[in-house]
């Protein structure tokens, strides 16, 4: 996994939404500030960089006869059209248990020795 990759990833407007839009179902306050402020936490995953460095954008647009009826969902109807929109890509549960684990950490076991 790059510091691209995670870059890219932090930056990236849909996923950022996914990732509030969870944040806000489990009511953490702000849960779009907090999205931001946490994107590159949550996004060095490095199952997240692999999965987001698979993704391609989709075909083309297909026109019917009439040119009057296109897929509106496509990188070039879209501009803004990312890996974030592809919830096949990096799946909601990749997100909640990501979110989950940032806001309630697993405490590490602190051993004394004597």
């Amino acid at each position: 996994m790059s510091y691209l990759t995670i870059s890219e990833m932090s930056c990236d407007p849909w996923l950022i939404e996914r990732i509030a839009a969870c944040a806000a179902s489990l009511r953490v306050p702000d849960p779009r500030a907090w999205a931001a402020n946490n994107a590159l936490y949550l996004v060095s995953d490095p199952a997240w960089a692999e999965k987001y460095r698979e993704w391609t954008p989709p075909p083309a647009a297909v026109t019917t006869a009439d040119s009057s009826d296109t897929a509106a969902d496509t990188a070039d109807h879209q501009p803004h059209y990312t890996a974030g929109l592809d919830e096949d890509l990096i799946t909601d549960e990749m997100i909640k248990t990501a979110v989950q684990n940032l806001l309630n950490p697993v405490p590490h076991e602190i051993i004394i020795e004597e």
